[in-house]
């Protein structure tokens, strides 16, 4: 036998045989890999629903910042009109649903005797909390569509300082209120 013919046999005999697949290592692969692709999935799931709140939230609060200006300057508007006593200009500012439930004289009470103590000495209002969220009701005396739940502190002159509670909505891209109830110190009554 010549070197070339020794090289050809044991490299025949070198070469391993074929080992058959054993079932129980493929079952327990694709079981594996099934695992792994279902915890992807969930991760991604997980990961899509986090960046869709985080959208949600953050455009939420970009609108309410943005639209916090015009919402006070309609709470301001309505003060200055009732401290001048010009009832028709303050009911200008209230939403149509809310001119279906409240009436120019339920304003023009609040000019009345110690009533008056909501409005007398008026400097400014200022809001310290902003909700706005999209409201659709069945009954249409309630405010509709975008509506911004507001409170804050309103700042009369003598240093009293009040609070305010207030619900306006969108119309025509304008805010109106619906609703406002103002609270000032006992001690402002008898000013």
């Amino acid at each position: 036998m010549n070197d070339s013919q020794f090289e050809s046999v044991q490299h025949e005999q070198a070469a391993p045989p074929p080992v058959a697949a054993d079932p129980v290592s493929v079952a327990s692969t694709k079981s594996r890999n099934k695992r792994i692709l279902i915890v992807g999935a969930l991760v991604a799931g997980l990961f899509l629903c986090v960046v869709l709140c985080v959208v949600v939230v953050g455009t939420g609060a970009i609108k309410a910042t943005s639209e916090r200006n015009d919402v006070e300057q309609v709470i301001d508007e309505f003060m200055c009109a009732m401290v001048r006593k010009d009832t028709n200009a303050a009911y200008a500012l209230f939403s149509t649903h809310a001119k279906r439930t409240a009436s120019r004289s339920k304003l023009e009470e609040l000019l009345q005797g110690n009533n008056f103590a909501l409005f007398d000495g008026y400097k400014n209002a200022q809001i310290t909390n902003m909700n706005l969220s999209t409201v659709f009701q069945t009954n249409s005396d309630l405010p509709q569509g975008i509506v911004a739940k507001v409170n804050g502190t309103i700042t009369y002159e003598g240093g009293f300082m009040g609070r305010f509670d207030a619900i306006l909505e969108q119309e025509n891209k304008e805010w109106k209120l619906f609703g406002i109830n103002i609270t000032i110190p006992p001690e402002k009554m008898g000013d």
